[in-house]
């Protein structure tokens, strides 16, 4: 072990989450895969919309734009709880924690499009990733 006194961590942590969305994480990874070629000319900022349905179903849709590669738009199913929801993040942290789940799917929990959103195997809320998001068009 390491001696010495370490930041809090838990400081950072949302505490609980207004909109939650589980779903395949290698569809999910694919799309961000997929959206990253558009994404890497405008800053690899991919939009997140996560959109509740009924009966707990939902969908999340990826979105990437750019001015020299055009735009690219990808729709997931999902189960999508709480308030509708769109934020923007990194595609390429957002890969990293991707590539860190170990089970079938995910869940990516959030409050708002300006607070931080923790990423985690579904049913592992031990080891969580956190996402900070990105400000785009004046949000």
């Amino acid at each position: 072990m390491i001696d010495g006194k370490f930041p809090d961590y838990q400081a950072i942590l949302p505490k609980g989450h207004k909109t939650r969305a589980v779903l395949d994480a290698g569809d999910l990874l694919k799309a961000c895969k997929q959206t990253c070629i558009i994404a890497r000319e405008g800053s690899n900022a991919v939009r997140f919309h996560l959109q509740p349905g009924s009966d707990q179903t939902g969908k999340v849709k990826l979105l990437a734009k750019s001015d020299e590669t055009g735009a690219s738009e990808m729709e997931l199913e999902a189960t999508v709880e709480g308030q509708e929801l769109e934020i923007a993040f990194n595609v390429k942290f957002l890969q990293d924690g991707l590539e860190a789940i170990t089970t079938k799917n995910m869940t990516i929990e959030a409050n708002a499009h300006n607070t931080p959103a923790v990423l985690h195997s579904t049913g592992d809320e031990e080891n969580l990733y956190v996402l900070m998001p990105m400000h785009i068009d004046g949000r």
